[in-house]
């Protein structure tokens, strides 16, 4: 079997050559590896025995005059398609299984989506595809309950007024994050700081005593920012001196690669969606405000199981109904299945 690739990003092509030559006794003159453009420099003379292929060159391929990917796929020796992340590129993903004849393998974590129109899409496309899950003992064995989740229940104490506006701006799409954000920020930014510092210096770094890989969840970059600042003067009048590091779409190309090593890093949850492995990692604090299964599954899954504690703080504002909703949703369709231990603390 010659399987060919399919990948929406490019760290994902190089984690997936990086696994085969760990997992195989296949050198890197075995591995074809497709991406910005380098279809046309293929050594045709090399025996592949793994295709890797980004959705950007291979639609780009595709939109040339007269192109033929089925005939490419079959002059490298193809028998069958996998497409990591089968729940992003759902466009190309139809272009490619339209334009070729080999089976095909649909691989994802997060087979559910966010956003229900989106979901019925997804599951319509799917409907008639098998579907094996890690739940499949005859597949996989091993200890999924790991994680010890604690919520960690504050209250912002926003006012009246603040609370009718903000179900008036909640009402359409439901829970607003952008203008929770922008609340918390604007007027409650050194109590909700102080929330989390207390949480970081008391639980997670034990007054200073323990170094815990940690990363912090935010939904909106200004809002991350403006904590990291806060935080770090926070910690430094502790006189502990950590690494605080950021990692979002907005950070320079050369500080996010060497942004997850770090000991305490920034994150939002769309930069942490894909791709992205931190094994070392031991704890996250999500401050982010979602009934989202699909995406705290996510979010709970970049903890891994590597014989070491780890730890999930779910920040909960209570001030806010909608919140507890959202965490009742939480509590069941994740907490409850893949929690080694749940524990809820007042802050």
């Amino acid at each position: 079997q010659v399987p060919a690739i399919f990948v929406s990003s490019l760290k994902l092509l190089d984690q997936w050559k990086e696994k085969i030559l760990e997992y195989t006794d296949l050198t890197e003159d075995q591995i074809l590896l497709v991406a910005d453009g380098s279809i046309d420099k293929i050594d045709w003379s090399k025996n592949y025995q793994f295709l890797l292929f980004s959705h950007r060159t291979v639609g780009r391929y595709m939109d040339q005059p007269q192109s033929n990917l089925e005939q490419l796929l079959r002059r490298l020796g193809y028998t069958m398609k996998v497409f990591d992340e089968a729940h992003l590129e759902m466009s190309s993903i139809a272009r490619i299984d339209r334009e070729t004849k080999a089976p095909s393998l649909y691989v994802t974590a997060t087979p559910k989506r966010s956003n229900p129109a989106e979901d019925e899409l997804y599951s319509r496309i799917y409907s008639t595809a098998p579907k094996f899950t890690s739940q499949n003992k005859t597949i996989v064995e091993r200890d999924e309950n790991y994680h010890n989740v604690v919520i960690c229940k504050f209250s912002s104490d926003p006012d009246m007024d603040f609370l009718l506006a903000f179900q008036k701006a909640s009402r359409l799409r439901g829970f607003n994050v952008a203008k929770y954000s922008e609340y918390i920020l604007e007027e409650k930014l050194d109590s909700y700081a102080d929330v989390i510092f207390q949480l970081l210096y008391h639980v997670v770094l034990n007054q200073g005593q323990t170094t815990r890989k940690t990363v912090i969840l935010v939904k909106n970059i200004k809002l991350l920012e403006a904590l990291r600042t806060t935080i770090k003067e926070r910690l430094e009048e502790k006189d502990i001196h950590l690494e605080l590091t950021r990692f979002h779409s907005k950070v320079p190309a050369l500080e996010k690669e060497h942004a997850l090593e770090g000991n305490l890093i920034f994150s939002t949850d769309s930069s942490l969606s894909t791709a992205i492995d931190i094994p070392d990692l031991e704890a996250m604090l999500s401050l982010i405000p979602t009934s989202s299964e699909p995406l705290t599954a996510q979010m709970l899954g970049r903890l891994r199981n590597n014989g070491k504690p780890v730890f999930y703080f779910d920040l909960v504002d209570t001030g806010f109904k909608e919140c507890l909703k959202q965490l009742s949703k939480r509590k069941t369709s994740v907490y409850r299945k893949k929690a080694k231990t749940l524990k809820e603390i007042d802050l």
